[in-house]
């Protein structure tokens, strides 16, 4: 059986337009609308129980609440995603828990290499330089000339 994926898409992106992001738990919908979507059965709901609550408000009232209730929702997914990204930033800092000293032979991890069969490791480099808790010069020699490299402590190992 073929399915017509372009019948599906409004779907799908509806689908992705309701999912609260896990960071700050607000939708797609709602940060640019401003409210969560309103669903057939809670639309009905709110006919039946507490009444069109759109009724009677003139553009005016109805974009100043709207801009008030962005306002807040900015203001909360700010604070969240700040907390996260200081989490996030924690947890790779804890990752680097490696610290190296001056003289001190270390290899280096070529950026953007991922032969898995072959190696992304080379050296032994020698540390001359240590900045602050996560970055080091070393000193590499390529093609019989010498340079000194900062790198950030991921690419290093003993």
């Amino acid at each position: 059986m073929r399915i017509d994926w372009a019948k599906q898409l409004d779907l799908a992106i509806f689908a992705l337009r309701n999912v609260p992001h896990r960071d700050h738990n607000f939708t797609p919908f709602e940060l640019v609308f401003g409210r969560r979507i309103h669903h057939v059965i809670s639309y009905l709901a709110s006919i039946i129980w507490r009444g069109d609550l759109s009724e009677g408000l003139d553009t005016c009232t109805y974009m100043a609440d709207l801009q008030d209730r962005l306002e807040v929702i900015r203001t909360e997914m700010a604070a969240c995603t700040s907390e996260a990204k200081q989490t996030a930033r924690e947890k790779q800092d804890h990752k680097s828990l490696r610290h190296f000293s001056v003289g001190e032979k270390v290899l280096f991890r070529i950026p953007g290499l991922s032969n898995k069969l072959g190696s992304s490791w080379e050296g032994p480099f020698q540390v001359e330089k240590v900045i602050g808790d996560l970055n080091y010069v070393i000193s590499m020699v390529v093609d019989g000339k010498s340079h000194k490299r900062t790198v950030h402590v991921n690419h290093l190992k003993p």
